[in-house]
């Protein structure tokens, strides 16, 4: 059993040792499925000039919600002799939100953290 009971995010090493073995967080919840991030690269723009930027991987704190939604493509002809057809033609691209609580664990009520905002 692993205890974590640390500032996130983990690195790539810890973030796969915890993979291989039951993950609970500081207060003793069974984390049922990690969500490990990355490795990816995205550009972006800093003064005007665009930037490659590199994400290692990283392993999301257990208070992370995400959702995924994805809409249909729907496409309704009028028919000849009345009535309608419906069609799927295709899918939307996903839209996936991340959301969460930061904190510093047990002292979360009395301590901002303020590293875990600008890492945000």
């Amino acid at each position: 059993m692993a205890l974590i009971d640390k500032p996130w995010p983990l690195t790539k090493a810890e973030a796969a040792r915890l993979i291989e073995q039951p993950v609970y967080t500081w207060m003793g919840t069974p984390l049922l499925m990690p969500v490990v991030l990355g490795p990816t690269r995205y550009a972006g723009y800093r003064d005007g000039k665009e930037v490659q930027y590199r994400i290692d991987e990283q392993m999301l704190p257990p208070s992370s919600y995400l959702t995924f939604e994805r809409s249909k493509r729907v496409v309704h002809h009028a028919l000849t002799g009345g009535g309608t057809f419906t069609e799927i033609t295709g899918h939307e691209p996903w839209r996936i939100s991340i959301a969460g609580i930061i904190g510093t664990g047990k002292r979360a009520s009395r301590v901002y953290p303020e590293g875990q905002v600008a890492y945000l």
